[in-house]
C-alpha cells in the first residue's frame, strides 16, 4: 500500500462528563479517504458471504440479522429463568464484557481465522495489508504525538473492522458449539421443540446460556481462558454478570459464580441497552426514556431556537430516542402520552419555567402538514407499527433462530398470524401480539399453487375487502388449490361460478396463475407488497380515526338473514353519549337481540366485528368493566329468549351492510330508530351479498 494511505489520526472522545483516567476516553480513528474507499470495497464483498460462514447466534454486522433478534431471544431466555421454579436442574445466563475488544485483536489470530474459514491467500493478503500497515497519530490538546506503529488491534472507524471482529469472535462461538456437541457443556432449551441455546453474540457483547453446574462452569472457564490466550481478548470480570433460574439455592449460585469469578446480576441490569427484567410497573421500567428526552430538552432550552430548528430537533432526535425500545416492547399509552407532553411543552415554551398556551391540540399537531398539522409522530401508533415489523420478520424469516424459538413456544401448530394469547407469555411476545393485530388488518395472500390458502378464513382477494364474501354453505372445498384445474393449471371457472356469488367469482377468475409458483403473504397497503413501518403507521392511524369517529354520538345497524343469506329484516338507530366504541357495539347487540326476539326467532347466530364484544359475551366470569351492565343485559337476553345461540366474529371489512345501516342510524334524530321488513334501502341491498356470515370466528 502506498505510503501515507493508511495513516490514521486518533481523537479521544469522553465517555463521561469529566474524564480522569484514560479508560474513560473513547478513541475514534480518522482514516484517509482513499484508504476508506479501498476498505469499503473489500467490506462490501466480505459482508455478502458472512451469513454463510457465521453462526446464527451472531447478529452484528451480518446482513439480514438485527440487534432486536438477540434482544427478543435473550428476553425469552431470562423469562424462562425467572419462571423456572421447579426441577433439579438450574440454569444461568452469563453476560460477558470484553475489555477493549477491538484494540486487543491479535493479527496472527485474525489471519489464522481467515484461513480456517477457507478464504483464498490472495484475499488474506489484501485484508492483512489493510490491517497491518496502519500508522497512528494521537491528537492531544490540539497537538499530534509521534507516529505509533501498532502490532495488534482493529481500528474503530475502519469499514472492515466490524466484519473482521465478527470473524474473530466466530472462534469463541465454534469452541462453545464444539463443547456442547461433545456434551461437555449443556445449553438451555426454553420449551419442547425449541432450539438449544448456548450463546448469543452481538459484536463484543456475549450472553452465555448454560446449565448451572460446577463442571459446566469449569469447562466454560477453560474455553474463555483458551479464547483469551489465542485471540488477545480479555474478559472484564468486574463488569460481567450472571443471572440464575429461580429454582437454584444460594449455595449453588455461589459455587457457580465463584468458579467463573463473575458477580451475580442486579435486577436493573440491561442487555444491548434494553432492560433484562420488566416488572409490573412498565412506567418505572422505561423511566430512563423520559430521562433521556428530558436531558435533551434541557440542553436545547439553553439555546434560542427558531420554530423550524425546534421542529427538526423534535423529529430527528427527541422522537427517535424511544424507537429502539419500541421495536421490542410495547410502551403503555400513558407513557407515550407523557413523552409526547414533554416534547410539546418544549415546542410551545422557550424556557423551562414558561407556561405558554398550547394553540393547537395534540391530535391536530400530530396530523401531516398536508392536513394542517406539523407531522409530529404519534408515539403510540408508531410503537404498534414497529412491533408489527417484528411480526412481519417472523413471516419473512421463518428459519431464523428468533423465529424458530418463538414458533416452538407460542405458535407451534399454526402460523404467526393465527397466534393467540396464552398463559406464561413473556412481555416481549405480548408486545409483538399487539403488532400482529395490526398486521392481520393489512396482509394478503398472493395465490401461487393455492395449497396454503384457506378459501373461507384467509384474506386473499385483491380488493379492500380481502375476504371471500360468499356463504360457505355445504361446500366441502377449503383450499384455493381445489379451485384450480389440475390439467390446465388455470381457474376452474365452472366450479367457481357454482360456489361463489357473482362479485367474488369475477375477482377470483381475474387473479393471474403461473405454474410452479408458491403462495406467499404480501402487505396490501404497499403497492409492491412489502411491509414498511411508514405504511403500518398510516394504517393504524386510519383505524384509530375510524374508531374515534364512532365515539360520542353514533348509530347502530342490524341485518337479520336466513340460512341462505337472504335479508329478513334491517334496522338502524341513533346512539347518544357514547363512552367508547365497545359500548356502541354492545348497545347495537342489545337492539339486535330485542328485534330478533320480537320476530320470534329461536335459533340465532350473532355476528360482530368487535372481538372484545365476542369475548365479553362468551366470558362466564364476572364482568366489572365500564360496560359491565350493558354486557350483562345482552347475556340475559341471549339466555332467556333463545333456545340455541352462537356468537361469532367476522372481519370488519366483511360487515359493510351493518356499518352502512349504522351510518343511516347516526343521521337520524337523537334516540330515533327505523325498522325495515321489506323495501330495504338500495345502498344496503347492494352490500348484503358482501357480508361474510360463513367466515369462522
Amino acid at each position: 500500500m502506498p505510503v501515507g494511505w493508511n495513516d490514521t489520526n486518533i481523537v479521544l472522545i469522553p465517555k463521561v462528563k469529566s474524564p480522569s483516567v484514560l479508560k474513560e476516553l473513547r478513541p475514534s480513528s480518522l482514516c484517509n479517504v482513499v484508504y476508506k474507499i479501498i476498505s469499503k470495497v473489500l467490506a462490501n464483498r466480505l459482508k455478502s458471504i458472512l451469513p454463510e460462514i457465521i453462526l446464527d447466534t451472531q447478529s452484528a454486522f451480518v446482513p439480514g440479522r438485527l440487534i432486536t433478534d438477540n434482544v427478543l431471544i435473550a428476553y425469552e431466555a431470562t423469562h424462562f429463568l425467572q419462571n423456572k421454579r421447579n426441577g433439579k436442574d438450574g440454569y444461568a445466563a452469563i453476560k460477558l464484557d470484553m475489555s477493549k475488544a477491538y484494540d486487543r485483536v491479535e493479527w496472527p489470530f485474525l489471519l489464522h481465522m481467515l484461513r480456517r474459514l477457507g478464504f483464498d491467500e490472495k484475499w488474506n493478503r489484501l485484508i492483512m495489508n489493510c490491517v497491518t500497515t496502519v500508522n497512528y497519530k494521537i491528537k492531544v490538546n490540539g497537538d499530534y504525538t509521534e507516529v505509533i506503529k501498532p502490532d495488534r488491534g482493529l481500528r474503530q472507524g475502519d469499514p472492515l473492522s466490524p466484519y473482521l471482529f465478527v470473524i474473530c469472535a466466530e472462534a469463541f462461538s465454534a469452541a462453545i458449539q464444539a463443547a456442547e456437541g461433545s456434551k461437555r457443556l449443556c445449553g438451555l432449551r426454553i420449551c419442547r421443540g425449541a432450539p438449544i441455546l448456548t450463546h448469543l453474540f452481538f459484536a463484543d457483547d456475549s450472553l452465555l446460556l448454560l446449565k448451572a453446574t460446577e463442571s459446566v462452569a469449569n469447562e466454560m472457564k477453560q474455553i474463555i481462558l483458551d479464547y483469551e490466550r489465542c485471540s488477545g481478548q480479555i474478559v472484564n470480570r468486574d463488569k460481567s454478570v450472571v443471572m440464575f433460574s429461580s429454582n437454584m439455592d444460594e449455595e449453588e449460585k455461589k459455587v457457580f459464580s465463584h468458579t467463573l469469578g463473575i458477580n451475580c446480576i442486579a435486577h436493573n441490569d440491561r442487555y444491548l441497552g434494553l432492560p433484562v427484567f420488566i416488572g409490573r410497573s412498565k412506567a418505572k421500567t422505561f423511566e430512563y426514556l423520559k430521562e433521556k428526552i428530558w436531558r435533551c430538552i434541557q440542553g436545547w432550552k439553553e439555546k434560542f431556537l427558531s420554530k423550524a430548528g425546534k421542529e427538526i430537533l423534535i423529529k430527528a432526535v427527541a422522537q427517535a430516542i424511544p424507537t429502539y425500545a419500541m421495536s421490542c416492547f410495547y410502551l403503555t399509552k400513558s407513557l407515550c402520552d407523557e413523552l409526547t407532553s414533554m416534547i410539546l411543552r418544549f415546542w410551545w415554551a422557550q424556557h423551562d419555567n414558561d407556561k405558554k398556551i398550547h394553540w393547537l391540540g395534540k391530535d391536530k399537531i400530530m396530523k401531516p402538514k398536508s392536513q394542517g398539522g406539523l407531522g409530529f409522530r404519534d408515539l403510540h401508533s408508531f410503537n404498534i407499527a414497529m412491533l408489527a415489523r417484528q411480526g412481519w420478520r417472523l413471516i419473512q424469516n421463518p428459519d431464523s433462530l428468533c423465529s424458530r424459538l418463538l414458533k416452538a413456544k407460542y405458535f407451534p401448530n399454526c402460523n404467526v398470524l393465527d397466534a393467540q394469547s396464552r398463559k406464561q407469555m413473556s412481555y416481549s411476545w405480548r408486545s409483538i401480539l399487539k403488532g400482529i393485530q395490526l398486521l392481520r388488518k393489512g396482509v394478503i395472500w398472493r395465490v401461487g399453487n393455492g395449497e396454503h390458502i384457506n378459501i373461507w378464513s384467509d384474506p386473499w382477494l385483491p380488493r379492500d375487502m380481502r375476504f371471500v364474501t360468499t356463504r360457505r354453505g355445504a361446500s366441502l372445498i377449503t383450499r384455493v388449490c381445489e379451485l384450480i384445474d389440475p390439467t390446465t393449471g388455470q381457474w376452474d371457472i365452472e366450479l367457481i361460478q357454482q360456489i361463489f356469488n357473482e362479485n367474488d367469482a369475477k375477482i377470483i377468475t381475474r387473479i393471474p396463475l403461473r405454474e410452479g409458483q408458491e403462495d406467499f403473504i404480501a402487505w396490501q397497503p404497499d403497492t409492491k407488497g412489502i411491509f414498511s413501518v411508514k405504511s403500518a403507521y398510516k394504517l393504524h392511524e386510519k383505524i384509530l380515526n375510524e374508531l374515534q369517529g364512532q365515539i360520542g354520538e353514533g348509530g347502530w345497524g342490524v341485518v337479520a338473514r336466513d340460512t341462505d343469506g337472504c335479508p329478513l329484516m334491517m334496522a338502524a338507530g341513533n346512539l347518544q353519549n357514547l363512552h367508547n366504541a365497545n359500548q356502541a357495539e354492545a348497545l347495537a347487540c342489545i337492539q339486535a337481540l330485542k328485534l330478533a326476539n320480537d320476530m320470534g326467532m329461536g335459533h340465532i347466530i350473532v355476528e360482530t366485528d368487535a372481538q372484545a364484544l365476542k369475548a365479553a359475551l362468551l366470558d362466564e366470569t364476572q364482568d366489572r368493566s365500564v360496560n359491565a351492565v350493558i354486557i350483562r343485559e345482552a347475556k340475559f337476553l341471549l339466555a332467556m329468549n333463545f333456545n340455541v345461540h352462537q356468537v361469532m366474529y367476522c372481519p370488519r371489512e366483511c360487515n359493510r351492510a351493518a356499518h352502512e345501516l349504522a351510518k343511516i342510524g347516526a343521521s337520524l334524530g337523537p334516540r330515533s330508530q327505523f325498522v325495515w321488513l321489506e323495501g330495504f334501502p338500495d345502498v344496503v341491498c347492494n352490500l348484503v351479498a358482501s357480508d361474510s356470515a360463513g367466515l369462522p370466528a
